[in-house]
């Protein structure tokens, strides 16, 4: 699933922007094609960042960032924010919504509910410990390959249902 990490170095830089519905085969295509054009420029005090726009599942946009090739700054960040604002304008989507909460479902497709309806969600048993949630707070490859996705009982919800 990672395939496109192998060109980048341990100490890659991730942003994960969540996405409330899938993408669209048409909106996918545009997200990528734009990041391609956005990453193309992308620069920190005018040196280019090794950098790439990726969508998973078609809900989540990544944007990588090889700090060991050039660091990011403040400036280059914001510029990344400009880009996704970009795709909330032409998409419609809301993608910095922190309060979605995603998991796989026994189809291996994600789904998202509210955190403030986890409590619902665990007394109906649509979820349960062993259910598979995404970390979208994870910002490194490293973190990304080994902890994006986690049994809800040793993932970063796990202290919200003791």
């Amino acid at each position: 699933m990672f395939d496109f990490l192998q060109e980048y170095s341990d100490n890659t830089r991730l942003w994960i922007y969540q996405s409330p519905r899938p993408f669209t085969a048409d909106e996918r295509s545009w997200v990528e094609k734009e990041g391609t054009n956005f990453v193309s420029e992308w620069n920190t005090h005018g040196t280019r960042l090794k950098a790439g726009v990726y969508v998973l599942y078609d809900r989540f946009l990544i944007i990588s960032a090889d700090q060991d090739v050039t660091a990011n700054s403040g400036c280059s960040i914001d510029s990344s924010v400009r880009f996704v604002k970009g795709v909330e304008l032409r998409t419609g989507l809301n993608l910095m919504d922190r309060m979605l909460v995603y998991y796989l479902n026994e189809n291996n497709e994600p789904v998202s509910f509210h955190f403030h309806d986890l409590g619902k969600l665990l007394e109906q048993g649509v979820i349960n410990s062993s259910t598979r949630i995404f970390n979208p707070l994870v910002n490194t490859k490293p973190d990304l390959i080994n902890g994006w996705i986690k049994p809800l009982e040793s993932s970063w919800m796990a202290t919200f249902v003791k």
